[in-house]
């Protein structure tokens, strides 16, 4: 919901969509709005798809739709995407150990609070 406040906000939006396997990304402008599933148009001969009526695997319905009006799109430079590829080193999920989590890297414990 964070996100649909801040569109409401500020409708300029930026997504980046990136292919970490081939280190691609595109990099989409535009403006966005909410559209409320009922307003949704739902004849073929509206200007936007006729998107009222899908469910999702869960059965929900969705309740807003966001709406991206592109004002450009264009090809991400790859330079720092980073290539996903496998490690061989075992990742301890779920531990507390604070050494297996990679310790205090912005060394927040013996900061001085305010």
């Amino acid at each position: 919901m964070s996100s649909l406040g801040n569109i409401y906000e500020n409708p300029h939006v930026g997504l980046l969509f990136v292919d970490f396997t081939e280190k691609i990304g595109l990099h989409v402008n535009g403006r966005a709005r909410i559209v409320e599933k009922d307003d949704f148009p739902r004849d073929a001969s509206a200007s936007e798809p006729n998107l009222g009526d899908i469910h999702s695997a869960t059965g929900r319905d969705p309740e807003h739709w966001v709406v991206l009006s592109v004002l450009e799109a264009y090809i991400h430079c790859s330079k720092h995407i980073p290539r996903m590829q496998k490690i061989d080193e075992e990742i301890q999920w779920g531990t507390d150990d604070v050494r297996a989590k990679g310790g205090d890297y912005f060394k927040a414990k013996s900061s001085p609070r305010p």
